[in-house]
C-alpha cells in the first residue's frame, strides 16, 4: 500500500508536467508495477506456506511406498498424487499430500492422520513402511485386491482406532503385534484367506468394540483372553475352521450387542456363563459341532431379538419345555429342534441265540441328511465301534459273530455327514449304555438207572458249555450200586460221578444188585466186609467200596464166589472184632489186603491177587487161633 501511494503522488506531481501520450506511457507503467507487486505476494504467501506445510519426509515415503506397492497408477481413483509440478521423487510436490486423494493430514498439514482407498481397486501387498505413520488415526484398505500378509509394523501405530483391512486377499497369520494398538476401537480383518490362530494378544485391546475376524481360515481355539475386552459390542468369528469348546470367559463380555461363532468346528456344550450377556441381540452358533444339552441360563437372553438367531445343526438339545419355547422364539425360522443330531431313545437288548443280539431303538426327527447310528460294544470306559446304519430312518439292528453265554454292553450314537448347511461331521452324545448276555451253547447228558435205585438229577440233563455237572446213585434199601457206566465205559460202583468242563454229549447208567445174605456174622452181603471194615475202620472208605464191589460183581456171580463168601462170612465176624481194638493188628490187615486191593483195580494182576488172597487167608486162621481161650 504504501508504494501505490507513492506512485499515486509522484503521478500526481507529474500529471501537470506530461502530455498525453506520456500519460498514456506513465498509466502502461503503474499497470506493470501492480502486476508484478501481486506475483510477488503470491509467491511470497506460496513461499511462506510451503515453509510451514510439509509432511516428514518419513511420512511422505510411507505413502509413496501405499502408492507403489499397491499399483496406484491403475487406482480407480489416484488424482493429486502424480499432479504437476512434480517432485524429484516423481510425486506431486511436498505439501500437496494433503490433496491426494484418499490421505487426510492434520489442520496445518504437518502429519497424516486417515487413509481411506477403500474400493479402489489396490493390488499387491501393504508396504511395512506404513508402521512409520506414528500418527495415523484411521486406516482403510478394504475391498481391494491385497495380497501378502498383514504387516507386523502396523502394531507401531499406537494412535491408530480403525484398522479396515477385510474383503481383500491377505493370507499368513494375524499379526500379534496387532494386540499393541491400545487405543484401536474397531479391527475388521475379515474376508481374506487368513491362518492360523487368533492372537491372544488382541485381548489387550482394552477399547475394541468390534472385531470382525470371519470369513478366513483360522484354526486352534477361540483365545479365552477376548473375554478381556470389557467395551467389546460385535465378534464375528463366523465362517473360519475354529475347533475346541466356546471359552466360558466370553460371558464376561458384559456390552456385547452380537455374537456370531457360526460355521466353525467348536465342540462341547454351551457354557452357561453365556446367559450372563443380557444386552446380546443376536446369538448365532448354527453349524458347528456342539452338543448336551441347553444351559438353563440361556434364558435370560431376554435382549435377543425375535427370528435373529441360530442355533440349527448342531447336537444339541433342551429338556425344558420353556427354555425350548424361548429359543423357538429367537431362531430365524422359529424351529432350532428339527436339525439337531441327537442320540436315539428307548434302546433295549435281546437274545435271540448264542451269538446273536437284537438291538432296537426309536429314531430321531432329523433323518433328511445322510448319516446314520453307530453302534459300539464298551469296555469299561473303551468305546469299539462294530457297525453304522445306512441311514436315520433304521430302527433296528442285530448283531452277529459273539461268543455264547458272554455279556455284552452297547451305547449308539447318531452320525450326520456334513451336508450344505454344515461342513461338518456331527455327532450326538451316546446313549445310556445297555448290557445282555448272549445264551450258552448246551450239551445234554442222559442218565437213567436200572431197578433197584435211582440216578439225579435223572433224564435229559442240559448243560452249558464247559460246565460241570454232578451226579448222585442211590441204591434203594437191600440193593447196592453194582456199577456205573459213563459213555458205555465202566467207572465202578461209585455212588457219585460228576462231569467236568462238559464239551460235548454224554450219557450215564447206573446198575443195582440185590444184597445177598450168606449167614454168619449177622451181616448181609451188602454190608460191608467185617475183616476190612475193622482195618480201615468205615465200610465208607475207597479201600473197603473196592472189596465190595469185588465181591458183588465178581465172587457173588459164581458158585465158587458164593462159596468162598459163606465161608469167609463164618468166621470173619470175630475176627473182625479182635482186629478192632487191636492197632497192631488193624496195620498188619491193612498191610496185607494193599495187594488185594490192587489186584481187584487192576485185574491184570490177578496171580498177584490170589497169591495175595491166600496170605490173608493165612493170616486171618492165625488171628483166630490165638482169638481161641
Amino acid at each position: 500500500m504504501t508504494i501505490v501511494g507513492i506512485l499515486s503522488g509522484a503521478y500526481g506531481s507529474l500529471k501537470m508536467k506530461v502530455n498525453n501520450r506520456d500519460l498514456l506511457r506513465l498509466k502502461m507503467i503503474r499497470k506493470s508495477i501492480f502486476m508484478v507487486i501481486a506475483i510477488f505476494l503470491l509467491i511470497l504467501e506460496g513461499g511462506m506456506w510451503d515453509a510451514n506445510a510439509d509432511i516428514t519426509s518419513t511420512e511422505r515415503d510411507a505413502l509413496i511406498a501405499l502408492y507403489n506397492g499397491t499399483d496406484g497408477d491403475n487406482w480407480n481413483d489416484n488424482n493429486g498424487w502424480k499432479d504437476p509440478p512434480l517432485d524429484v521423487d516423481g510425486f506431486a510436490r511436498a505439501g500437496t499430500e494433503n490433496t491426494w486423494y484418499g490421505i487426510t493430514c492434520n489442520g496445518g498439514n504437518t502429519t497424516v492422520l486417515e487413509i481411506d482407498l477403500n474400493n479402489n481397486n489396490l493390488s499387491g501387498t501393504i508396504p511395512i513402511e506404513l508402521g512409520n505413520l506414528t500418527n495415523l488415526r484411521d486406516l482403510r484398505l478394504y475391498s481391494n485386491q491385497l495380497t501378502g500378509s498383514i504387516p507386523a509394523e502396523l502394531g507401531n501405530l499406537a494412535d491408530l482406532k480403525w484398522l479396515h483391512l477385510q474383503e481383500n486377499q491377505l493370507t499368513g497369520s494375524i499379526p500379534s503385534e496387532l494386540g499393541n494398538l491400545a487405543d484401536l476401537q474397531a479391527l475388521y480383518l475379515d474376508s481374506n484367506e487368513l491362518t492360523g490362530n487368533i492372537p491372544p494378544e488382541l485381548g489387550n485391546l482394552a477399547n475394541l468394540t468390534t472385531l470382525y475376524l470371519e470369513s478366513n481360515q483360522l484354526t486352534g481355539s477361540i483365545p479365552p483372553e477376548l473375554g478381556n475386552l470389557a467395551d467389546l459390542q460385535a465378534l464375528y468369528l463366523e465362517s473360519n475352521q475354529l475347533t475346541g469348546s466356546i471359552p466360558a470367559e466370553l460371558g464376561n463380555l458384559a456390552d456385547l450387542k452380537w455374537l456370531h461363532l457360526q460355521e466353525n468346528q467348536l465342540t462341547g456344550s454351551i457354557p452357561p456363563e453365556l446367559g450372563n450377556l443380557t444386552n446380546l441381540a443376536t446369538l448365532n452358533l448354527n453349524g458347528n459341532q456342539l452338543s448336551g444339552p441347553i444351559a438353563l441360563e440361556l434364558g435370560n437372553l431376554t435382549s435377543l431379538l425375535d427370528n435373529s438367531c441360530d442355533f440349527r445343526y448342531n447336537a444339541l438339545y433342551s429338556d425344558d419345555p420353556t427354555l425350548t419355547d424361548f429359543l423357538n422364539s429367537k431362531q430365524s425360522g422359529g424351529d432350532w429342534e428339527s436339525t439337531q443330531t441327537v442320540a436315539p431313545t428307548d434302546l433295549t437288548a435281546q437274545t435271540t441265540g448264542t451269538t446273536t443280539i437284537d438291538l432296537s431303538w426309536t429314531p430321531i426327527d432329523y433323518t433328511e441328511d445322510s448319516g446314520g447310528y453307530e453302534i459300539y460294544t464298551v469296555n469299561e470306559s473303551s468305546y469299539t465301534l462294530i457297525a453304522t446304519t445306512v441311514d436315520k430312518t433304521v430302527d433296528n439292528y442285530t448283531v452277529s459273530g459273539l461268543d455264547s453265554d458272554t455279556t455284552y454292553t452297547f451305547a449308539l450314537r447318531t452320525k450326520t455327514e456334513s451336508h450344505t448347511n454344515n461342513q461338518n461331521m456331527v455327532y450326538s452324545e451316546f446313549t445310556d449304555e445297555i448290557s445282555v448276555t448272549t445264551d450258552a451253547v448246551q450239551h445234554t447228558i442222559t442218565a437213567s438207572a436200572g431197578s433197584g435205585g435211582t440216578i439225579s438229577p435223572s433224564g435229559a440233563v442240559s448243560v452249558n458249555h464247559g460246565s460241570d455237572q454232578a451226579f448222585t446213585i442211590t441204591p434203594e434199601a437191600n440193593y447196592h450200586v453194582a456199577d456205573v457206566k459213563v459213555d458205555d465205559t465202566s467207572v465202578g460202583a461209585v455212588d457219585t460221578y460228576t462231569f467236568s468242563n462238559v464239551t460235548e454229549n454224554h450219557n450215564i447208567d447206573a446198575s443195582f444188585a440185590e444184597d445177598v445174605a450168606v449167614g454168619g456174622g449177622g451181616e448181609s452181603g451188602g454190608g460191608g466186609c467185617f475183616i476190612a471194615t475193622a482195618a480201615y475202620g468205615s465200610r465208607m472208605v475207597k479201600e473197603v467200596v473196592v472189596l465190595k464191589n469185588f465181591r458183588d460183581n465178581v465172587l457173588l456171580q459164581t458158585s465158587v464166589g458164593r462159596s468162598f463168601v459163606k465161608f469167609y462170612y463164618e468166621f470173619s465176624a470175630p475176627l473182625a472184632d479182635y482186629i478192632g481194638e487191636h492197632e497192631i493188628s488193624r496195620t498188619a490187615v491193612r498191610f496185607a489186603l494193599m495187594p488185594v486191593i490192587y489186584g481187584v483195580k487192576y485185574p491184570q494182576t490177578s496171580v498177584l491177587t490170589f497169591l495175595s488172597s491166600i496170605l490173608v487167608m493165612t493170616l486171618i486162621l492165625r488171628l483166630r487161633r490165638l482169638n481161641r481161650p
